[in-house]
């Protein structure tokens, strides 16, 4: 086949051209791999930004379909899971703890991305108002607390029912189980932070001073009033490991105002805590049975075994 001049020329310079050198190739690659790590760091972050505030706009609009609904009265616990599953709920809704056959928090999941637990609290005493937490994206109860602690108990030393029990029961642990006073009283805490109830506590008084022990600990649902127990169920509940809550060491003193033993501000330490089965007075002069959180630091109450 004959070629022209011009193909002649271009297949002679094609011939004598040379390709990139194994050195070049490795600057290249070298420089296409650190692009990558800073990249997809950069990348992943702003894709759990994303997530997070996706999961905590959802946590607002189902807060506001929540307060919308009770404009329109009273809700019961079908319609607010009703409500809970127009979000796009299919898994189960479990009840966290009820007071007087109402439930008063509820758990779900489903909504974050990220398989956060959804908490579902009225905080509302004698009305229902609603707040929504993920137990990721959101800053949870005890984390709140123990991240503002000096905002939280001076909270809780100013609300009127934590005063009056400590009038009336100077030697009894207030523990925020009790349906007369420990409840109601967290209703009130979880209200006046703006937080949810998902959590509890357990404050203990030296007889004869302004001196309290206050435990926060994460929510302990499942422990709840019983009228009696088993030996057996004793000794599930004292195998389970200790868990770590929050001690504060503080004094109150008349006008609500709290400071830490040495008068500076309250500041939480970390302790281990065993779970027991626990048989508490009541005022009234009666027994109950509580699931109770046993404090390694204090005695503890003798308890009667129901064979």
């Amino acid at each position: 086949m004959h070629k022209t001049k011009g193909e002649s020329v271009y297949i002679k310079k094609l011939r004598n051209s040379r390709g990139f050198t194994m050195a070049e190739l490795l600057v290249v690659v070298s420089i296409v791999a650190i692009l990558a790590m800073i990249s997809i760091p950069i990348f992943t972050s702003k894709l759990k930004e994303t997530e997070k505030q996706t999961c905590l706009y959802n946590c607002q609009t189902l807060a506001r379909l929540l307060r919308t609904e009770t404009q329109l009265g009273v809700l019961d616990d079908d319609t607010v899971k009703k409500v809970i599953r127009s979000m796009g709920i299919e898994g189960e809704i479990h009840d966290r703890f009820m007071i007087n056959g109402k439930s008063k928090e509820y758990t779900c999941e489903g909504l974050c991305r990220e398989k956060g637990t959804y908490i579902i609290s009225d905080v509302g005493d004698g009305e229902q108002i609603y707040y929504v937490q993920c137990s990721i994206h959101s800053i949870t109860a005890p984390k709140y607390i123990n991240t503002h602690p000096k905002e939280s108990l001076s909270a809780l030393a100013q609300l009127t029912k934590f005063k009056e029990y400590f009038k009336r029961h100077s030697t009894s642990p207030l523990d925020s189980t009790g349906p007369n006073w420990g409840i109601p009283i967290k209703q009130e805490l979880a209200g006046a932070l703006n937080i949810s109830v998902g959590f509890d506590f357990y404050i203990y008084k030296k007889p004869g001073e302004d001196t309290y022990k206050i435990y926060i600990a994460d929510p302990l649902g499942e422990w709840g009033v019983k009228e009696s127990f088993t030996k057996k169920e004793q000794e599930e509940v004292r195998k389970r490991p200790p868990i770590t809550v929050h001690k504060y060491e503080v004094k109150i003193d008349d006008k609500g105002n709290v400071t830490d033993i040495n008068g500076g501000d309250p500041e939480p330490t970390e302790t281990e805590v065993h779970l027991d089965l626990k048989k508490v007075p009541y005022p009234d002069g009666k027994n109950k049975v509580f699931y109770k959180m046993y404090m390694d630091d204090e005695e503890g109450v003798p308890i009667k075994i129901k064979e």
